[in-house]
């Protein structure tokens, strides 16, 4: 099998063990894509939310593996996922008739037919703004839950933003740039990824 890894966040700069060949490439599918997961250290990051989120182009990378399970496996490896719960795949070779899936999966379906993939395999973590903070996610109430961290929990949360691939333009990320130098001064600028 050919199998696509799909990318946004922090396993583009960050693959870790992640078997890939070569880089990651711009041309994934156009996804709705925002920064509306609170993560265990509190960053604010990228997933899939078909409420929130803009469509984006993602990234991809070609898997080093070829079989469907394995690549599943390794990305459960890279994201510390104890099940496939939160990992997302298509079998193209094996689809048989899907009734009911959502606009996500037919995109990637999509794209897989068109680029040659037989496979794809992505993070499925959900938005959880709301869970960890009580209010409804937008950009506001975002940008206030960026507000009130401090320290190193500030840092990672801004060096996450700040090195999100540059074809990741969400309003989120729009506005955080807009306000980035005035409300978060006192922490390091991070280049933005390639």
């Amino acid at each position: 099998m050919r199998i696509a890894y799909l990318g946004w966040g922090s396993l583009v700069w960050d693959p870790k063990t992640l078997p890939i060949v070569g880089t990651w490439e711009n041309g994934g599918p156009v996804l709705p894509i925002e920064f509306s997961r609170i993560s265990s250290d509190g960053r604010l990051t990228l997933v899939i939310d078909e409420v929130h989120g803009t469509n984006v182009e993602t990234l991809f990378a070609v898997s080093d593996v070829d079989e469907l399970s394995i690549a599943i496996e390794q990305l459960m490896k890279r994201e510390g996922c104890p099940n496939t719960k939160n990992i997302g795949s298509v079998d193209i070779l094996n689809l048989g008739s899907m009734t009911g899936i959502s606009v996500v999966y037919e995109t990637i379906i999509e794209w897989a037919r068109a680029n040659n993939f037989d496979g794809v395999v992505w993070t499925a973590l959900p938005s959880n703004f709301y869970k960890k903070t009580g209010e409804l996610f937008s950009v506001d109430n975002a940008l206030n839950y960026l507000k009130v961290l401090q320290g190193e929990e500030l840092e990672l949360a801004l060096e996450y933003i700040d090195k999100a691939h540059k074809v990741v333009r969400t309003p989120f990320r729009e506005q955080y740039n807009l306000l980035r130098e005035v409300d978060f001064v006192h922490c390091p600028r991070v280049k933005n990824s390639r």
